[in-house]
């Protein structure tokens, strides 16, 4: 290479030209320099080697200011050196120095020699003695042009085969990550990069897969690096910058980054692959160490670059257009699917005569099986001489109009009237893009029975509501009435006409907005099923009614009724029920003032009863007076209880108990301390037809066990135990269940040989008449460490 360097002010832009001269002849040597020197077109530096060993060395450790061969701009070679001679002179000089141009300068005239030195790669051929100086300076400026020509074109070829190797990759690869990767192998094989790398985006900023050729080993971590999102910051800058990056100065480019151990001493270019406005990934190419980037370089790789675009964009449109046919052929297959089992018939035509008749080109298995045919036995023939019928149906016109018009018509349900076939039918007829009519139909003669037998039902229904003797509507699903028979005309006023189909239908027959609202939220929540629902409705006339309705229609569905109820009238009958029901609470008044009179005038008898006894002398009518003023008091204080009852039929006999021993207590004087009371009454009411008698009956014995059982200041204690049972042991029972009822003191008891039939005394000549004649019962009489009265009566009422 010829290079200029800065000199003396006149050699400033002087070319320098270094020469190694390898010969052994010291007077050669000088005659070769002085020529050199005499030149004003170039600065010759010369390194001078006597042996061709020497020179070898020269050129292997460089003795310019370079290293290496690369520092010599030509070889002036003599054949005849001490250590060698001949054309193996020059083929071992040639190897060493591949890239340097030889010029053979010898003192042999040999035309063979010199042929074959031409053959071998030398560039000229000078013998000594017939060259001069500007022969010599012209011969080393062509040897060193002729070889920059060839190594451009050396250069040029590897290009060129390296466009090569990847084109034919593109025509021949179909599955891309191959593709990429033998891209890279192909680049290092023809160009000898170092290394090479293609990666594919899955986006704007993630790379999917990346492929490398080079070091196996840098390949592997580049890749590495890449695929997990940690990018050189030249990928970066290429992803960022939409061009070409060009890495010269490692240094200051580079930074701190994981790959500048590979990238020493090496230039560097990344490349954009894109084609069609479409980003499809980065091309990164490492050089050779000493190799630069030239214009050829980067027209190479942008070139690769596009030509891999274009075949990923192809490979996209080919993947595209694949995914295309196969959703057509799945389209197809579906529609052919969906042609042949289709539950309705379908017959596909074609025109004839611009629509004057139309031949059969498709039947779907529907139609055959509808029309007792074959398709084979249709396809190509007339419609009109398959199905004459067609014409009477009006449907060959429709067919003439959907062909010269393409607007889809609908051929209402009809009679066909065929030669071997009859029955109603729908159709559909369309106009498909393609110029062809299709036909859908249905055989609807079922269907057609099924309507008539539903319309006479329907009539048969309407007939039924209309003569029913209660009111009847019915709802559709948008909740507007559809059926308001002659009953709820009659009752409310409003006739059909004013309430079917209206929707304002419900706040005329329910105007109070809250009422709307509760009747609303009832059928909410009690749905299509609910019986004995009151309902006051408004009729024609202002008055309003009271309607119990009952709604059975999800138990007993009627087809085109979503729902559906029946009513009656109750308006009167609630009347009565609310003039009966004033009647109870008046009479329920009246037995209360009954009861309060009862009471108050049982206690005006006990009060002069008790009047009389205080001033009577004789102890006898005292006691009798006490007595009775008990009696009465016991009867007065179940009326008391009846009057504060909420039933008037039944008292609480566990309240009355206690209530009645407190009074025996303070009308006797009875040292509560010295004789007590305990108690055991079932929680459990009575009707006053059993607890009046029940009331006498405790108060005599308590009375009697008060008075007779703890003489002489004796203590003790007086239980009352009364239960009620399911079992009916006794002798006219009833149906309430039985009564056992015990009184037990244990005082002094009765004397021995003691008979109730015998006793002379009231009290328990009471008792014994209200338990067994008037309740019914059994009484026992027990003497064991005091006395126990053991009674059992039934429930019954009267």
């Amino acid at each position: 290479m010829i290079r200029k360097q800065p000199g003396s002010k006149n050699q400033a832009d002087t070319p320098h030209v270094n020469v190694l001269l390898i010969e052994d002849n010291p007077g050669d040597a000088r005659l070769i320099k002085e020529m050199l020197a005499d030149s004003m077109s170039a600065v010759f530096n010369i390194e001078l080697a006597d042996r061709l060993s020497t020179g070898l060395a020269h050129l292997a450790s460089g003795s310019g200011s370079g290293s290496g061969s690369g520092d010599f701009d030509v070889i002036l070679l003599d054949l005849s050196l001490p250590d060698s001679s001949g054309i193996n002179t020059f083929i071992q000089t040639f190897t060493h120095a591949q890239n340097v141009p030889i010029v053979v300068l010898t003192g042999l005239y040999d035309t063979e020699l010199a042929i074959l030195a031409v053959q071998k790669g030398a560039q000229d051929y000078l013998v000594k003695g017939q060259v001069n100086s500007e022969i010599m300076v012209r011969a080393i400026r062509y040897a060193i042009e002729r070889n920059k020509a060839e190594a451009h074109i050396k250069h040029l070829n590897s290009v060129l085969n390296a466009i090569r190797n990847v084109n034919q990759l593109i025509v021949t690869e179909t599955n891309r990550d191959s593709l990429l990767q033998k891209s890279c192998d192909a680049l290092v094989d023809a160009r000898g990069y170092d290394a090479v790398w293609l990666g594919y985006l899955a986006d704007s900023e993630r790379f999917a897969t990346v492929a490398g050729s080079g070091f196996p080993d840098d390949v592997s971590r580049f890749r590495r690096h890449v695929l997990d999102g940690n990018y050189p910051r030249c990928i970066r800058n290429a992803l960022a910058m939409k061009k070409t990056v060009h890495i010269r100065d490692r240094l200051r480019e580079c930074g701190d980054c994981f790959f500048d151990d590979a990238c020493l001493g090496k230039e560097a270019v990344i490349v954009r692959v894109t084609h069609a406005d479409r980003f499809y990934g980065l091309l990164a190419v490492l050089l050779a160490p000493g190799v630069a980037v030239d214009d050829e370089e980067n027209r190479l790789l942008a070139e690769v670059a596009s030509d891999i675009g274009i075949a990923l964009h192809n490979r996209e449109m080919k993947e595209a257009r694949g995914r295309a046919e196969n959703a057509l052929l799945e389209s197809e297959e579906r529609f052919r699917m969906m042609f042949e089992n289709m539950g309705d018939a379908v017959a596909v035509y074609g025109a004839v005569n611009e629509g004057d008749d139309f031949i059969f080109r498709n039947f779907n298995r529907s139609a055959e099986k509808l029309e007792h045919v074959h398709r084979e036995d249709l396809l190509g023939k007339s419609v009109l001489d398959v199905f004459s019928g067609v014409v009477g149906l009006g449907l060959f016109d429709v067919f003439q109009r959907v062909w010269q018009t393409g607007e889809p018509e609908h051929v209402p349900v009809s009679f066909y009237r065929g030669e071997t076939i009859t029955g109603w039918r729908e159709n559909y007829v369309y106009k498909l893009p393609s110029g062809e009519l299709v036909a859908i139909y249905e055989d609807v003669t079922e269907r057609k029975a099924a309507e008539d037998a539903l319309k006479a039902s329907e009539g048969k229904l309407q007939l039924i509501a209309e003569n029913m003797p209660v009111m009847l509507d019915a709802f559709d699903n948008k909740g507007n009435i559809i059926v308001w028979n002659s009953e709820c005309e009659k009752v409310t006023g409003f006739n059909s006409s004013e309430i079917i189909n209206n929707p304002e239908a419900r706040k005329i027959l329910y105007p109070r907005q809250y009422y709307g609202n509760y009747l609303r939220t009832g059928l909410e929540e009690c749905g299509n099923n609910f019986r004995n629902l009151e309902l006051d409705i408004a009729c024609k006339d202002g008055s309003v009614r009271t309607i119990l309705w009952s709604n059975i229609s999800e138990k007993y569905p009627i087809p085109g009724w979503h729902s559906w109820a029946i009513g009656v009238d109750i308006t009167e009958r609630r009347k009565a029920e609310e003039q009966i029901k004033q009647s109870l609470q008046e009479k329920e008044v009246l037995l209360r003032e009954i009861h309060h009179r009862v009471k108050n005038n049982l206690q005006v008898i006990s009060s002069l009863l008790n009047m009389q006894a205080r001033v009577a002398s004789d102890p006898d009518t005292v006691n009798a007076l006490l007595e009775s003023y008990d009696r009465i008091n016991a009867m007065a204080l179940i009326h008391t209880q009846l009057y504060e009852s909420v039933n008037l039929s039944e008292i609480n006999i566990n309240n009355f108990v206690g209530r009645l021993m407190g009074q025996l207590f303070r009308s006797r004087q009875v040292d509560d301390a010295r004789i007590t009371c305990t108690t055991h009454i079932t929680n459990h009411p009575l009707p006053i037809s059993i607890a009046l008698p029940t009331g006498l009956i405790i108060n005599e014995l308590l009375t009697n066990a008060l008075k007779h059982a703890f003489r002489e200041e004796r203590a003790g204690t007086v239980a009352v135990t009364l239960t009620i049972t399911d079992d009916n042991n006794v002798d006219g029972g009833g149906d309430g269940g039985t009564v056992c009822l015990t009184v037990r003191d244990n005082g002094v008891g009765v004397p021995e040989g003691f008979n109730i039939n015998e006793s002379k005394t009231l009290g328990l000549r009471l008792v014994k008449i209200l338990v067994e004649d008037q309740l019914q019962g059994t009484l026992d009489i027990i003497r064991d460490r005091g006395t126990t009265f053991n009674m059992k009566f039934g429930m019954r009422r009267y």
